[in-house]
């Protein structure tokens, strides 16, 4: 049986260095698709040409882009439950490990683990996570378009 070669790519977050290999391909699509959900929900939550509709194209013609509806939307779909379950399937402890600043040997991601190196620094976590979500969908965010780039798209159709 012939095994697979799985890069691994690093980052130093912090004082530490965090090692992340990718998620297993159906595993990543799962996790792919509920991010897309979560995020393609938001967007919407935001565009309406004039409140009354919902067709996304008539609203980006109309250049009626409701940033703050997006960003209302995003926190909705992102509340703190689903934040945290992202965050549960994010930081698999079989696919991300950790040297920590001073330390000879990486070690496994596991709860205990992320509950020493982010209490308080939860702003570290979230780089670590976005870092994850690079790893395993490098065009994640190439595939968002920029809403300026939508709109240039449909209007030159």
């Amino acid at each position: 049986m012939r095994q697979a070669k799985f890069e691994v790519k690093n980052r130093k977050i912090g004082a530490n260095t965090f090692y992340v290999r990718a998620l297993p391909p159906l595993q990543g699509l799962k996790l792919y698709g509920d991010l897309q959900k979560a995020i393609t929900a938001a967007l919407k939550g935001g565009l309406t040409s004039d409140g009354g509709t919902e067709d996304m194209k008539e609203a980006l013609l109309g250049a009626q882009i409701n940033i703050g509806a997006i960003l209302a939307q995003l926190g909705e779909s992102f509340n703190g439950e689903v934040l945290a379950q992202f965050s549960e399937r994010l930081l698999d402890a079989e696919y991300v490990s950790v040297k920590i600043k001073g330390e000879e040997e990486a070690i496994m991601l596991t709860e205990d683990v992320i509950n020493e190196l982010f209490t308080g620094k939860l702003v570290e976590l979230l780089k670590l996570e976005k870092f994850i979500v690079e790893v395993n969908f490098g065009d994640f965010f190439a595939l968002i378009p920029n809403l300026s780039g939508v709109r240039e798209m449909l209007v030159s159709k």
